[in-house]
C-alpha cells in the first residue's frame, strides 16, 4: 500500500535595524537573516519500505550587521536522502536504514568560518524484540505548511501567520487524516532595551498514539 506526504515551506523576509538612528548600522540587515529560505520534504512509503527525501535552501545573508561586503555569506542548498526498511524475523523486528546527507556535496558555512560537511553517509540498524503477531504496527505522518508575512518599521513589527496541519495515523483500519488551520497574528515594539508585545494564536492538541492506541 502507497503513502505519501509532503511539506513546503517558503519565508520571504527584509530584517533590518531600527533601533538606533543614530548608530551607523541603522537599517543594515540584521546578521543570519536571508531574504529567501525554504524547504521542500517528500515521504514515499509503500509496505515496509520508505523513502524521505528533503531539499533546504537559504539565500544570502550577512554575518555581521556592519554588512561589508567580506562578511556576506553565499547563498547555499542541500539535499538528504533516507531509505528505511522493516524485516519480520519470527516475533522480532529489524529496521535498517541508509542515509545519503548533503547528495549534491554542497560546500557551504551557515557560521561564518565553519564549513559544514561534504557528502556523508550513515547506516543504522535497530533490533526490536517484540510480538509482531499480537502488535499491529502503528506511525504516523505529520506534515505542516506555514505561510507567513512579516513587515517591520522603525521598531514596529506586525508578523500574519497561516499553519496548516495534516494527520495522517497508518493503522489497519486506516483512520481518517486530521487537517487543521491555525492563525496566528502577533504586534511589537522596539524601544531601546524595552520590547512591547501583543499577540493572538489558536493552538490544538493532537491526540498522540498512546492516547488512541495504547492506553489502557
Amino acid at each position: 500500500k502507497f503513502s505519501l506526504a509532503a511539506n513546503a515551506n517558503y519565508t520571504y523576509q527584509i530584517d533590518k535595524d531600527y533601533t538606533m538612528p543614530s548608530d551607523p548600522e541603522y537599517k543594515n540587515y540584521i546578521p543570519y537573516s536571508p531574504m529567501h529560505s525554504g524547504s521542500v520534504i517528500l515521504d514515499l512509503g509503500y509496505d515496509s519500505y520508505s523513502l524521505c527525501t528533503s531539499f533546504l535552501y537559504t539565500g544570502e545573508r550577512f554575518a555581521l550587521v556592519s554588512n561589508n561586503a567580506d562578511d556576506l555569506l553565499g547563498d547555499w542548498y542541500t539535499i538528504d536522502l533516507k531509505l528505511n526498511k522493516r524485516f519480520k524475523i519470527g516475533k522480532y523486528v529489524l529496521q535498517t536504514t541508509l542515509e545519503c546527507n548533503n547528495l549534491t556535496d554542497s560546500r557551504h558555512e551557515v557560521v561564518k568560518r565553519y564549513p559544514m560537511p561534504g557528502r556523508n553517509w550513515k547506516c543504522t540498524v535497530k533490533f526490536d524484540d517484540c510480538d509482531v503477531y499480537r502488535f499491529n504496527y502503528v506511525y504516523r505522518i505529520d506534515s505542516k505548511s506555514l505561510l507567513s508575512l512579516i513587515v517591520s518599521y522603525k521598531g514596529w513589527e506586525a508578523n500574519v501567520a497561516l499553519l496548516y496541519t495534516h494527520i495522517q495515523d497508518h493503522t489497519v483500519a486506516q483512520a481518517d487524516a486530521m487537517q487543521k488551520l491555525t492563525p496566528m497574528f502577533l504586534l511589537s515594539y522596539k524601544k531601546d532595551e524595552w520590547i512591547f508585545r501583543a499577540f493572538h494564536k489558536r493552538i490544538f492538541r493532537a491526540p498522540t498514539l498512546n492516547d488512541l492506541y495504547y492506553t489502557l
